[in-house]
């Protein structure tokens, strides 16, 4: 079995987007995950929050910020099975993470912390109200010279940023308990089959929205052998497009965190 595979197993299960730290979550089943295994956790975080004018990422017009409604974050967690075998999840809230900038992260902490590939996941809730990186929707966007400058020098430095938190969440690794369970919310809406006028009239009248939608919200839990509540990982299958204007944030991930 490759190594961390076990670890990876179990990241997998939750179909995870986010991490967020210290918060409580609303009542859910819950399970303990592979509880015959003595687990090791460790986690950090950093601001992404761009300090230039680097255009939002996905819309088809040029989207500079016009300032920010609050920080956007990059989370990760380590995790160590009772073998030492590690993985880490890295989530964002970036609209995606380029494979130009995750091969470089990948190639750093393979020197650096002896890690291979297969034991890291890179996640992103593809928040359209955050910045671009290297060249993601290069074909998407008109060519800038400038925007291209700022892009890069901004993806330097999440290359630096996202290098040093998995050093620190392996640096903070320490015994803990990982549950999982699965909540339940509806807010999502099948875009394709319902128009987006017509909603609030058809909810008011009582009447169901059409097309498949996925209301679940697989969760897991990070808690400290007293009893702390570390870390809780949710996704779920709803477009960050909620927002209008051309602030940056984290949209309705954002605001869960």
């Amino acid at each position: 079995m490759n190594k961390s595979v076990t670890c990876l197993e179990t990241i997998n299960r939750v179909a995870l987007w986010l991490c967020v730290l210290s918060v409580s979550f609303f009542s859910i089943g819950r399970s303990e995950a592979h509880a015959e295994t003595q687990w090791k956790a460790g986690i950090a975080k950093v601001i992404i929050t761009p300090q230039t004018g680097v255009w939002l990422a996905g819309y088809g017009s040029k989207r500079l910020p016009d300032g920010k409604l609050h920080d956007i974050w990059m989370k990760a967690l380590a995790l160590e099975d009772d073998k030492g075998h590690r993985a880490v999840l890295i989530t964002s809230d970036f609209q995606g993470v380029p494979r130009s900038m995750s091969d470089r992260v990948f190639a750093e902490i393979k020197q650096k912390f002896q890690l291979e590939r297969h034991q890291i996941m890179f996640t992103f809730s593809h928040n359209h109200c955050g910045p671009r990186l290297g060249d993601d929707l290069y074909d998407y966007y008109p060519v800038d010279p400038m925007q291209v400058k700022l892009v890069n020098e901004y993806t330097d430095r999440m290359v630096l940023k996202t290098v040093d938190m998995i050093g620190e969440s392996l640096k903070n690794l320490a015994p803990a308990q990982l549950q999982t369970g699965n909540g339940h919310t509806t807010f999502a809406v099948n875009r394709r089959n319902n128009r987006e006028a017509d909603i609030p009239n058809l909810l008011k009248a009582g009447k169901e929205l059409v097309g498949p939608v996925d209301h679940d919200v697989p969760v897991m839990t990070v808690t400290r052998p007293d009893g702390k509540l570390d870390a809780v990982l949710f996704g779920y299958a709803c477009h960050p497009t909620t927002l209008s204007f051309t602030k940056v944030c984290g949209d309705y991930p954002g605001f869960a965190q």
